[in-house]
């Protein structure tokens, strides 16, 4: 019986950190085998963002060149469904029959690990092997897997953290300096062959084919809304000094999910990695923000937290947003084709002042679900608390300012 490790990603670009991850796994669970599996990117990408499929396999290949342990699988780019973890384990489970399977993963990924689809048949196939990189990670994460081996075999293994951004190591290629200490001489050389990361495309988040994949996707009425507050995001965003670009895009794809079946948002927010609380999982209406931050995520490659953040909140907001999150909230809010009672009083508030408009809009939203006897997101009653707070104590420093003077 061989023992082989199932480690998949992006690798977009696959570097030193990648490899450091595997080796540790390798070494410490004494591994046969650790198969690359990069994930699926569909055609509608961000060229500026990701390479094509078969340039990140094959820098997966030239990783592997130097370890005879390490290779690389095309298994995922080869799916027209969604890659989840259930099915790439189901595949190798089927193909490796009598081999001890080892799905490998960052502590990180313990935490919300039930929250993935169909996570106990995973554990049926594999061993879930998880390495703690920060300094104090490996006592935190022990709760969870103690909870998890009540249904299946988990691995903690405490390493040293190998510190690397692969966001970073894209914008050091685009702008031509050294990435040898994050990128082996080989893939470095492949991705200046390939002119692979150089920002040639029409704009970082190759808006125009994001268009035209939402004119497909949604109604007509869904579409003119995400363009709506695009628009306004956009607007917003110049006043506050916001990021213009991506202001735009955040605001064209926060209803990207919005109308696909409620099975597949379910499926899509419990894969995430952004655990809905109690009112979001029993709000249907709610579960899109979090299926579209995962969709941007995996399908057009999208790694900014900031625009995940945005669309992921867009529905409930929550406590210390940041500026792009309110803008979003608020666009949502305040867009075009909206008619009700008060959004003009609203629109003027947004543009006059980000945080009050915060405050009324989130206190509308309690009200309205209060009235409908709905569930209260605890992170929309966070949200109010905290810009409430932030009101009362900018209207505490006026009056001490108008004191003094």
């Amino acid at each position: 019986m061989r023992k082989i490790g199932l480690f998949g990603g992006s690798f977009n670009p696959p570097h030193k950190g990648h490899l450091h991850l595997a080796e540790i796994l390798h070494d410490s669970l004494a591994l046969d085998e650790v198969r690359l599996i990069p994930a699926k990117i569909p055609p509608h990408k961000s060229d500026r963002d990701y390479a094509p499929a078969e340039n990140r396999l094959e820098m997966c290949r030239l990783m592997a060149e130097a370890h005879d342990w390490l290779t690389a699988d095309d298994f995922e780019l080869t799916q027209k469904q969604i890659s989840y973890t259930y099915y790439t384990a189901k595949h190798f489970a089927k193909t490796c029959p009598e081999d001890r399977l080892y799905l490998l993963a960052g502590g990180d990924m313990l935490a919300s690990f039930t929250e993935w689809y169909r996570w106990k048949d995973i554990l049926q196939m594999v061993t879930l092997a998880c390495i703690a990189r920060e300094e104090g990670e490996y006592q935190k994460l022990l709760p969870y897997a103690e909870n998890l081996r009540q249904t299946g075999e988990i691995i903690l293994v405490n390493a040293e953290s190998f510190a690397v951004s692969s966001t970073k190591i894209r914008d050091m290629l685009r702008k031509n300096q050294n990435c040898s200490c994050y990128l082996s001489q080989n893939i470095v050389k492949y991705i200046k062959e390939k002119n692979l990361y150089t920002g040639s495309g029409a704009g970082l988040y190759q808006v125009k084919d994001k268009i035209a994949f939402l004119e497909n996707r949604l109604t007509p009425k869904r579409f003119r809304h995400s363009c709506n507050v695009a628009r306004v995001a956009r607007q917003l965003a110049q006043i506050y000094g916001g990021d213009l670009e991506k202001a735009y895009f955040a605001g064209l794809v926060h209803d990207i999910c919005k109308e696909i079946p409620f099975e597949e948002q379910y499926q899509q927010m419990m894969q995430s990695g952004y655990p809905p609380d109690q009112a979001e999982l029993h709000s249907k209406k709610l579960w899109h923000g979090i299926a579209g931050a995962y969709f941007i995520r995996t399908e057009f490659g999208i790694e900014d937290e900031d625009i995940l953040n945005a669309v992921r909140y867009h529905t409930v907001g929550r406590a210390g947003m940041s500026l792009l999150e309110e803008i979003i909230y608020m666009a949502d809010m305040i867009s075009e084709e909206r008619d009700y009672k008060g959004v003009d009083k609203m629109r003027r508030l947004a543009q006059k002042d980000l945080k009050m408009a915060m405050l009324e809009a989130l206190r509308d939203a309690l009200v309205s679900v209060m009235k409908k006897n709905g569930f209260l997101s605890r992170n929309t009653v966070e949200a109010y608390h905290y810009y409430l707070l932030q009101a009362q104590e900018t209207k505490d420093h006026k009056s001490i300012e108008d004191r003094k003077s």
